[in-house]
């Protein structure tokens, strides 16, 4: 078993080349480019056209590329093939340290960027606590920078205070808890929220989220009755899945 979050960051980082990623052996990300078409957009147009869409937000590649994970994680070629590629990625990754670049994250409740302990500066590290590209939405305090610890007394570097919650929080909130189930595989749970959240508010978005939820039943149902292949069912799931994806976006 691998941590798909690890390999979503690696896959990712991969496709979309950040600055990160361009200070890695251009040998490596040649080869990491062609081993991740094989598996993820090989044969597949419709992911090929959302993973390689740089307007694309990238909530929407993650949810897609850890859905493909999660059918690929019982194949023992893959994963072998996986392993050996972030042990590659974890040995460049090691000469930096908490660095966020092309990413936009929306954090609910207070977000430290940094790290804390009497050796917390310590260490030598080609970056460090360093921000580039990136778009970030926090609901606490935002601190960047390492929290130094001597005796009962701690020396907190960067603190910034947030700002009143925007008009529109409640939405951003509700996007982000919905991408979160999509994140645990829990389609039933989404369907129910996006069928309430869109009944009587927008036709268009509840009649698409009503299709969405009979394909998800009736897959279900075939499931139990033993009439449906389990590579089918995955594949309907993660059309489903990318469906539900586009109609979080448009709420």
């Amino acid at each position: 078993m691998f941590s798909i979050e690890k390999a979503t960051e690696y896959i990712l980082g991969m496709m979309t080349e950040n600055e990160v990623i361009k200070k890695f052996p251009a040998e490596f990300i040649h080869e990491s480019a062609i081993w991740i078409r094989s598996w993820f957009l090989k044969d597949d147009p419709t992911t090929e056209k959302i993973l390689t869409n740089p307007k694309k937000a990238e909530i929407i590649k993650k949810a897609i590329i850890e859905g493909k994970l999660e059918d690929l994680q019982d194949n023992v070629q893959f994963v072998q093939e996986l392993a050996a590629k972030l042990k590659v990625f974890e040995g460049h990754k090691s000469r930096l340290l908490n660095v966020i670049d092309q990413s936009d994250l929306d954090v609910q409740g207070k977000f430290h960027i940094g790290n804390t302990g009497a050796n917390a500066a310590s260490g030598n590290y080609d970056e460090k606590n360093v921000i580039k590209g990136s778009k970030i939405k926090v609901g606490g305090d935002f601190r960047l920078g390492d929290d130094l610890v001597q005796g009962n007394k701690t020396e907190v570097h960067n603190h910034y205070h947030a700002p009143l919650p925007a008009k529109n929080a409640p939405v951003l909130v509700e996007k982000a808890t919905l991408h979160k189930l999509l994140r645990e595989n829990k389609l039933g749970e989404v369907i129910n929220r996006l069928l309430e959240r869109t009944d009587g508010n927008d036709n268009t978005l509840y009649s698409t989220v009503s299709l969405l939820s009979a394909r998800f039943y009736q897959i279900n149902s075939e499931e139990q009755l033993g009439t449906a292949y389990k590579s089918d069912a995955n594949v309907e799931r993660n059309r489903i899945r990318n469906g539900l994806i586009q109609v979080i976006e448009e709420l």
